[in-house]
């Protein structure tokens, strides 16, 4: 019921290989599922970017694609980072009040925090998938 696409913008091929991705999705998901996207790597200069926002503006003009879906991050400087968590957690309560048919008041009481980007790329394994 729910997509994550995460494309970077220092890797073409992220750009190109999404239409495929978001295409067996669309394949394997109910219609209607929630779909964010994530440009990651705003940080970098833009001498080492290679997709920029024309590009993107022209890839989310097609059908179905929504840029109010589309966030833009920076893992490296955990720019963007809470935001998304909270858009994402804000979206999915949306959608299960909707579904329950009850009025949604935007409180919400559970919100993760990610203090340093190293927690983001090394979150801590479920017990029961530590390594032996």
């Amino acid at each position: 019921r729910r997509k994550m696409f995460i494309f970077s913008l220092d890797r073409s091929a992220s750009l190109v290989s999404l239409k495929y991705w978001i295409d067996d999705a669309r394949a394997l998901a109910p219609q209607g599922a929630l779909q964010i996207f994530v440009c990651n790597k705003i940080d970098l200069p833009d001498e080492d970017q290679v997709i920029y926002d024309n590009e993107i503006s022209s890839f989310f003009s097609s059908p179905g694609l929504d840029m109010d879906n589309l966030y833009r991050t920076s893992a490296k400087e955990n720019d963007g980072i809470q935001e998304l968590i909270d858009a994402v957690l804000l979206k999915l309560e949306q959608r299960e009040a909707a579904s329950a048919g009850e009025q949604n008041d935007g409180d919400f009481t559970d919100t993760i925090h990610i203090d340093r980007p190293e927690d983001a790329l090394n979150p801590p394994m479920p017990r029961d998938r530590e390594p032996s």
